[in-house]
Formats: structure tokens, C-alpha cells, sequence
């Protein structure tokens, strides 16, 4: 996805300090990419607004990207890669048999993330609903990798008691569909209700009340 420079390919590595400001660059770009597709899409985001919004020229993003479809997968795989830095291992990882506080850290971390960092879920949202290249790619490269994972964890925290009997699939879309929604529709919540749901207050209701939802009342409440 991101091409060398030429300078790279005919005299070895840039010394430490070009490196680094070069590596800066790209994940500005990356990171503008990333807003920018979220925002309006991939037919709406444009080289320029890329560009303005990153603070470089459109010719600096076209050094580092040949297509905008190289650009978008970029973009994914940061936003995928911010996540699973920034989330502690699921209770369904850890070595020993997850507990109900295990799974509620988790839900906690995850619904901490969705309010901080929207962009991903929108991204992918605004090409799920209908077929095209990306939402192929994603799926065969990055989604069905952590959805696997997830849809296996959840059948496990499932007979454990720890979620709801359903299909896990469905339930697995009812979770992150229920995560994400508060962030995704902050404006429409705040033009309604006069209700910011970026305030910490108001994150982690959201996971107090997921967590009633999913997990249920505790042994003796």
C-alpha cells in the first residue's frame, strides 16, 4: 500500500531524522484519511479535502499512496491497530476462566473506545450496506479475523452464563450496534435531547447500562 521513495530504493535507508519525519507525514495523512472517509465516505472524501485536512499537498499523499483504495485499507488497518492496542485482552484471552468482573472491564474499555474514537465504526458502516471492493477487502483481511474471534469468545462467555442465549452472530452485531450507536448519533442526541454523550458521565452510563442489558443483574442484586 505505501510506496517506497526512490531516494530509499537507490541508496539504502534515510538517516534516522528524515525517517522519522517522514513516517510523521504519512500518519497524518493516515490519520486525515481516516476522518475523512468516516465523515463522507470513500466517493465523498477526495484527495484535496484529504490533503487540507492533513496539512500536505495532495502530491506528498500520491508519494505514499498510488490509488485511494490503498489509502482507505491504511486508514482501516490504523484504526483496527489503535483499537486492539488500546483494549486489554478480552475475558475470553485471559489464562483463567473469565468472571463477571473480567467481562465487565472489557465492556468498559470497549465502550470507553467506541466514544473516543468513532471514526472506525463509521468507516465501516458507511461501506457495509452495500456490496464493493472495500468492504470485500475488509472482510477477507482485517473483519472476519476479529469477528471470528469475537463470535467464538461470546459462544464461550455464553455457556458460562454471562450473555444471553441467542444466535451468536446476531448478538454479536446487537453488542457493537448497541456500543456504538450513542457516538455515532451524538449530534442527533444533542439536537433532540440537548445530550452530550462524549461527557465521561454519559460513557460510562452507557456501559453500566450495557452492561445490565448483556450481563444482567449480579448473583445476589
Amino acid at each position: 500500500m505505501t510506496k517506497r521513495t526512490r531516494a530509499s530504493r537507490e541508496a539504502g535507508n534515510p538517516p534516522a531524522a528524515s525517517a522519522s519525519k517522514q513516517n510523521d507525514r504519512e500518519q497524518r495523512v493516515i490519520r486525515a484519511a481516516l476522518s475523512e472517509f468516516a465523515e463522507k465516505g470513500f466517493d465523498g472524501a477526495t484527495w484535496r479535502s484529504i490533503a487540507d485536512r492533513a496539512g500536505v499537498s495532495q502530491g506528498l499523499i500520491k508519494f505514499y499512496f498510488s490509488d485511494k483504495e490503498g489509502l482507505w485499507q491504511a486508514a482501516l488497518l490504523h484504526a483496527h491497530d489503535s483499537m486492539s492496542e488500546d483494549l486489554p485482552p478480552p475475558p475470553f484471552e485471559v489464562e483463567k476462566d473469565p468472571d463477571r468482573d473480567l467481562t465487565e472491564e472489557w465492556i468498559r474499555a470497549y465502550v470507553r473506545h467506541a466514544a473516543k474514537h468513532p471514526d472506525y465504526f463509521k468507516m465501516i458502516m458507511r461501506e457495509a450496506a452495500a456490496p464493493n471492493p472495500r468492504i470485500s477487502w475488509a472482510a477477507q483481511n482485517v473483519r472476519r479475523f476479529s469477528h471470528g474471534d469475537f463470535q467464538h469468545g461470546l459462544e464461550l462467555l455464553q455457556k458460562r452464563g454471562y450473555f444471553p442465549g441467542m444466535n451468536p452472530i446476531l448478538l454479536q452485531y446487537a453488542f457493537l450496534g448497541a456500543a456504538h450507536q450513542p457516538f455515532l448519533a451524538s449530534e442527533e442526541i444533542r439536537a433532540i435531547y440537548g445530550v452530550d454523550t462524549t461527557t465521561n458521565k454519559m460513557i460510562e452510563a452507557h456501559a453500566d447500562a450495557l452492561i445490565s442489558l448483556f450481563l444482567g443483574p449480579r448473583d445476589g442484586d
